[in-house]
């Protein structure tokens, strides 16, 4: 079992797998965007978990992967909405 779970693919599997199990599809998607709504906040908070990983059962590798995690996908966030704002604005000098 510990084999099949070093792999990040069969580990993404296994947890969408379990998740689905436990919680209702409305569930997962209502946290889902809850999430992506709060990603900054979810950003600020983990670069605290790096700070404090001595304390708490984490290690710092595990910590600052998860605050990569987030750093790219707050990064993809706000490159979609820069692209929101210059496609408006393109629409309102062409109009």
């Amino acid at each position: 079992m510990k084999d099949l779970l070093k792999h990040p693919a069969t580990a993404a599997t296994a947890t969408a797998g379990t998740l689905f199990g436990v919680f209702q599809l409305d569930a997962i998607a209502v946290l889902l965007t809850w999430g992506w709504g709060n990603l900054g906040q979810l950003f600020y908070m983990a670069t605290l978990l790096v700070s404090s990983s001595s304390i708490l059962p984490v290690t710092q590798r595990t910590a600052a992967k998860v605050v990569g995690a987030l750093a790219f996908l707050l990064l993809l966030k706000l490159g979609i909405e820069a692209r929101k704002q210059v496609n408006k604005r393109l629409e309102e000098t062409e109009s």
